[in-house]
């Protein structure tokens, strides 16, 4: 008989675990068995995510076997601990990053998971470097894969698509004031015409 799922615990993240386990990292899963000595060792992983789309860090599990170990402790202080950890390590990535903590249970070991959402902006940096997930890696992004991630990003697109209209509204002032010009041009042309008629009509009468 299975154990019920603690109110904490999230139903669905604590329903899919052994699924998780069984399918091991992707691209878009890393599994962390505690929380690294340095902070830094999450964040870039957060980072990565975040320039590539998003995913899912679960803490309590092992990398080497996918097994399933928990936090330790798995109270209600070292939960809240874990959480204001986990939130303390994502707001260190730059610019903001948007992403969900959750706990989930399992045969009685507790999960954190932080839950990478698809992002506003195109690239994500720790300690001032840009990060980009290839497979199951998370590594610096090179400047190429800098300026593809900007260029491809929604973001990006908006902005040509703003720029494309201020150009597009300039040109169109700009085309107002030539033809204004070229009515006024033509103006000063009748009316010089018109007052050397004048002249010669009036030289002729004389």
């Amino acid at each position: 008989m299975s154990r019920p799922i603690p109110q904490w615990a999230d139903p669905k993240l604590s329903a899919d675990l052994p699924k998780v386990c069984e399918c091991g990292e992707s691209a878009t899963v890393e599994f962390k068995a505690e929380f690294p000595k340095q902070a830094h060792d999450l964040a870039k992983e957060l980072a990565a995510f975040g320039t590539c789309g998003g995913g899912t860090v679960y803490i309590g599990i092992e990398k080497k076997d996918n097994k399933l170990v928990g936090l330790k402790p798995a109270n209600a202080g070292a939960r809240d601990d874990a959480h204001d950890r986990a939130r303390g390590i994502v707001n260190s990535v730059k610019p903001t990053l948007k992403a969900h903590i959750k706990f989930a249970s399992h045969r009685s070991k507790t999960i954190l998971a932080i839950q990478v959402a698809k992002q506003d902006e195109p690239v994500f940096y720790s300690n001032h470097i840009p990060y980009y997930r290839q497979d199951r890696q998370s590594r610096p992004a090179t400047p190429e894969e800098v300026k593809k991630c900007v260029w491809a990003h929604p973001s990006s697109e908006r902005q040509r698509a703003h720029e494309k209209i201020l150009m597009q509204m300039e040109q169109d002032n700009a085309d107002g004031a030539r033809r204004r010009q070229e009515a006024a041009d033509e103006g000063t042309r009748r009316s010089s015409e018109v007052n050397d008629m004048v002249r010669r009509r009036v030289a002729e009468q004389m």
